[in-house]
């Protein structure tokens, strides 16, 4: 890694008009407009960008890519592109001392990683040292978990954030080109952009949340040729949900990744996150194919299984109340197929089916 003296020298190698003085001088003059909080290597690194002068020559791995952070590693030294930013936040400590946090989103060509900047550390964000779509190093961090159970790397005291190149058009739309087939998709993702098409939609949701405010959520579910995977619409994103309709395109942008329903990664719209309705499906994104199971092969908590059974029995449509408050309905169907029997729920309005079925018919549950 180049230090702020070698990054001088290499300036003044391509900027002979320019003396060592002059180079310090703006280097001074980057750190005070950062509030000191550069480095001089940051500040040195910062110059050089702007005077187009390439001090990284393209060479931007380091000892450790994110996909290999272990929680509990006491020191280690990342780089790769600003992904996202978050607005700083103060809070209490408990000897009542005032602190601050910040966060921003890392991602390299092998995965993504929350940082989180302390105290004066989250300075950088407020002065946007540091923004969207820059090459950052960060240098001296200690890896512990997230509340997801994530790995995150944190910077004290001790560590430093290096800009090493500005931000551009390109590096700030990469997550819009970096499109993944969605059994590519995984939690090493943290966020993942990519195309699907609309397989099932479920009705918005109201909920109360434990401080007292309402929420909303809505589900559906996306697939591509390669398989089908869940996403969820929070409060003011499921009005996008509302309006779609099976067999929509669409795509989703920097979609949150996190364990749901069955154990299953789900994709989450955030407030960072951009989905896209298109008007057609796109050349190449293939509709998702079914994949029937039969009877002896279901069990518990599988999500989106297609079957096809023939009907045995037909049971009442029942009414009973919820522990949250209102009536829920729910009815049930006896199936079998040559390898055995299972009973089908209904639930609410799914529940209204019953009325236009018969035993002996065949049916298909996708």
């Amino acid at each position: 890694m180049l230090n702020s003296e070698d990054i001088i020298r290499k300036i003044l190698s391509q900027r002979p008009d320019l003396t060592k003085e002059v180079v310090l001088r703006m280097v001074r003059q980057k750190r005070e407009g950062a509030g000191r909080l550069l480095t001089n290597e940051g500040a040195a690194h910062m110059v050089a960008n702007d005077l187009g002068i390439d001090v990284v020559g393209g060479d931007l791995k380091t000892t450790l890519s994110l996909k290999d952070l272990i929680v509990g590693t006491s020191d280690v030294t990342v780089t790769g592109k600003v992904l996202i930013t978050y607005p700083t936040q103060t809070f209490s400590r408990r000897n009542g001392a005032m602190g601050r946090v910040g966060r921003f989103v890392l991602q390299d060509e092998t995965s993504s990683v929350n940082i989180v900047l302390w105290d004066e550390k989250a300075e950088i964000l407020d002065r946007r040292v540091i923004t969207q779509g820059m090459t950052v190093r960060v240098n001296h961090g200690y890896v512990r978990a997230g509340l997801n159970g994530r790995p995150e790397v944190n910077v004290g005291q001790r560590g430093s954030i290096v800009p090493l190149s500005p931000a551009s058009e390109q590096a700030k739309t990469m997550t819009q080109e970096n499109l993944k087939k969605i059994k590519d998709i995984s939690l090493n993702d943290f966020f993942v952009s990519f195309l699907g098409v609309v397989t099932e939609v479920s009705p918005t949701s109201a909920f109360t949340r434990s401080d007292g405010k309402n929420g909303k959520v809505a589900r559906l579910r996306l697939g591509d040729e390669t398989g089908r995977i869940r996403v969820v619409f929070w409060d003011d994103k499921t009005e996008i949900a509302e309006n779609l309709v099976k067999g929509d395109a669409l795509k989703v942008v920097n979609g949150r990744t996190r364990i749901g329903l069955g154990s299953e990664v789900e994709v989450h719209t955030t407030q960072t996150s951009e989905v896209v309705r298109l008007e057609t499906v796109p050349t190449g994104l293939g509709i998702p194919k079914l994949t029937l199971r039969k009877m002896q092969d279901l069990i518990p908590r599988l999500s989106s299984v297609d079957v096809i059974a023939r009907i045995v029995n037909i049971g009442q449509v029942r009414v009973f109340d919820r522990p949250s408050g209102g009536q829920g309905r729910v009815g049930d169907v006896t199936l079998m197929d040559e390898t055995g029997f299972i009973r089908l729920s209904l639930w609410d309005e799914k529940a209204d089916v019953l009325g236009k079925l018969s035993a002996g018919d065949i049916v298909l549950l996708e």
